[in-house]
C-alpha cells in the first residue's frame, strides 16, 4: 500500500512536518518495499486552498493513507472522500512515523473530531444535505477558482448552501467519477437542487432534470462571481460551452 507522510526534507531522516496543506514535502512510501519517493508539496505557497490541492494531489497518488499533525476540514473531506485514511503524529522523523505506523501505533484521526472542526469552520459533513425551510444546495463545476468547461470531466466540486440570499455554507469536494448517469444521482442524494458549469450535454441535461435538478450552462465566470450572480437572481443559461458533459 502506499502510505505518505509529511515531510520537512526529502528523506526517511528528515523531520515530519506537521502541517498537511503547507507541509515542505510528501515522502510517499510503498509500506511492502519501504521505497519511497519525495513529492515537494507546490501547494506550499499557495494563496489558498492548500489543504484541497495537497489532498487532492494525493488522491490522484493512488494514497492510502497519511501521517501528519493535522489536517484542515476541507482537507479532511477530500481525503475521505478519495478514500484515503488519516493518521496524526507528532515530533520525531519520518522514519520514526513510518515504524509507528507499521507497529500499529498511531491512531486513526478521530471522526467526531474532525466533524466538529467542519462545522466550525462552516463546512460540516452534512453539507448537501437539505433541511427545512428556504436553504437549497447548488453544485458548480470547479476547475480552481473559474467555473470548469465540463461539468462531468472537472476536477471538483463546489458545494454551496444557500438561505435567504445569502451562503451559510460552502466546501469543495473531488470530482467522484464519470460514469453514465452517476453524478446526477449523486447529487441528488446530497439534496442539490441546481448545477451550474461552462458545458454539458443535452444527455446529461435530462438526466439531471430527471432528478429535479436544474441546469445552468454557458457559465465563463469564477465561481465566487457565478455564486453572487446565482443570489442575486442574475444567473441564466447560455449556450453550453461543449456539446458533451
Amino acid at each position: 500500500m502506499k502510505l505518505a507522510i509529511t515531510s520537512q526534507g526529502k528523506d526517511l531522516d528528515a523531520a515530519l512536518d506537521p502541517r498537511f496543506g503547507r507541509c515542505q514535502y510528501f515522502i510517499i512510501i510503498d509500506t511492502d518495499t519501504d521505497e519511497y519517493i519525495a513529492a515537494a508539496n507546490d501547494s506550499l505557497s499557495a494563496a489558498g486552498g492548500a489543504g484541497i490541492q495537497s489532498a487532492q494531489f494525493l488522491v490522484n497518488q493512488g494514497v492510502d493513507a497519511v501521517v501528519t499533525g493535522r489536517v484542515g476540514p476541507n482537507a479532511t473531506r477530500t481525503l475521505q472522500a478519495g478514500g484515503i485514511k488519516v493518521y496524526a503524529a507528532t515530533g520525531g522523523t519520518v522514519r520514526d512515523a513510518l515504524g509507528k505506523y507499521k507497529a500499529g501505533e498511531l491512531e486513526a484521526a478521530d471522526e467526531t473530531a474532525a466533524a466538529s472542526n467542519l462545522e466550525s469552520s462552516g463546512t460540516p459533513p452534512e453539507l448537501g444535505k437539505s433541511k427545512p425551510g428556504t436553504e437549497t444546495v447548488i453544485a458548480i463545476a470547479t476547475d480552481g477558482s473559474q467555473v470548469a468547461v465540463h461539468f462531468g470531466r472537472c476536477p471538483e466540486y463546489t458545494l454551496v448552501r444557500t438561505a435567504d440570499g445569502r451562503v451559510t455554507e460552502r466546501g469543495v469536494i473531488p470530482n467522484p467519477g464519470h460514469e453514465p448517469g452517476f453524478l446526477p444521482r449523486y447529487l441528488h442524494d446530497r439534496g442539490v437542487s441546481c448545477v451550474i458549469a461552462g458545458g454539458m450535454g443535452s444527455k446529461a441535461q435530462q438526466l439531471f432534470a430527471e432528478h429535479q435538478i436544474e441546469t445552468v450552462t454557458g457559465i465563463n465566470t469564477s465561481v465566487d462571481t457565478a455564486i453572487d450572480l446565482y443570489l442575486s437572481g442574475r444567473l441564466k443559461s447560455r449556450t453550453s460551452l461543449c456539446d458533451h458533459a
